[in-house]
């Protein structure tokens, strides 16, 4: 049956509401605040675009920053010398290589734009007495609204101690989140609404009960070497919990209207 034979509208037909419990993430969230449509068809029907020659980039830059701060840590803990600027160089062609399959070449401009995102990244934001607990580490933790247990997934870059900390529970954690494409206002100066840390911040409080909320975030803007830096205990968590709550509600109820700017992943549907 088609929408014509059992009067529903197209829209009605195509797009319906998601049974709950949810399974949430930050990506997830941004994308349907972005446009609820594109979060559908991308999200629910799995139709995707190709992946643009920026976010492959970003994402090996990823695999190498992973890798080396892995390495930082073990050779922190064990008192060996730590891995430095060529390592990091090394562990990017690792990945360049990995992230090759047989429909795929290297390309030497794609090469010489991850190392020199690497290289920036090593010399204008990597500090020698950097303390690293965790690496691309996945956190899950519940989340309760419109009377259900949905679950949050957050995978966060990294997450430090500040140097001069001494337990967790009294401060000093840092959230690392490397940013490949443009120095975007809002990751240059994040606001304390900033929904990307909001989360992260939540999930850092489920995985460390003890922790009081303080410390800092940064987004790391390899293309440019800049960094954004937001306050954690300047946070507008109810802010954040808001427009988290808004979608869920949304997804619930099956609305999944066209963005206002939207000219992205449903267009090819040719609704209004």
């Amino acid at each position: 049956l088609g929408p014509e034979d059992d009067g529903r509208s197209t829209q009605e037909f195509l797009f319906r509401p998601i049974p709950a419990p949810l399974r949430l993430s930050y990506s997830a969230i941004s994308a349907f605040t972005r446009c609820p449509r594109c979060y559908y068809v991308t999200n629910i029907l799995g139709v995707r675009g190709p992946e643009s020659d920026e976010i492959r980039i970003g994402n090996i830059a990823h695999a190498a920053l992973e890798a080396f701060y892995r390495a930082w840590t073990a050779a922190d803990n064990d008192g060996l010398p730590r891995p430095g600027r060529a390592d990091l160089r090394r562990f990017g062609r690792a990945a360049f290589r990995a992230a090759l399959n047989d429909q795929s070449r290297a390309s030497d401009d794609d090469l010489a734009q991850l190392d020199a995102q690497l290289d920036l990244t090593h010399d204008k934001l990597h500090s020698a007495n950097v303390h690293v607990l965790e690496a691309e580490r996945l956190i899950t933790f519940p989340y309760e609204h419109a009377g259900h247990r949905h679950t949050f997934s957050a995978k966060i870059d990294r997450i430090d101690q500040i140097q001069g900390s001494n337990q967790i529970e009294s401060g000093g954690l840092r959230i690392i989140d490397y940013k490949s494409g443009q120095a975007w206002k809002s990751l240059t100066e994040p606001k304390p609404d900033d929904l990307q840390m909001g989360i992260y911040a939540m999930a850092l409080k489920a995985n460390f009960p003890d922790w009081d909320g303080t410390g800092e975030a940064q987004y790391w803007l390899l293309a440019t070497g800049e960094r954004g830096v937001l306050d954690l205990s300047k946070l507008k968590l109810d802010k954040v919990q808001a427009v988290i709550n808004e979608a869920i509600t949304k997804m619930l109820e099956g609305k999944f209207d066209k963005g206002k700017s939207c000219s992205g992943d449903c267009e090819f549907l040719g609704l209004d």
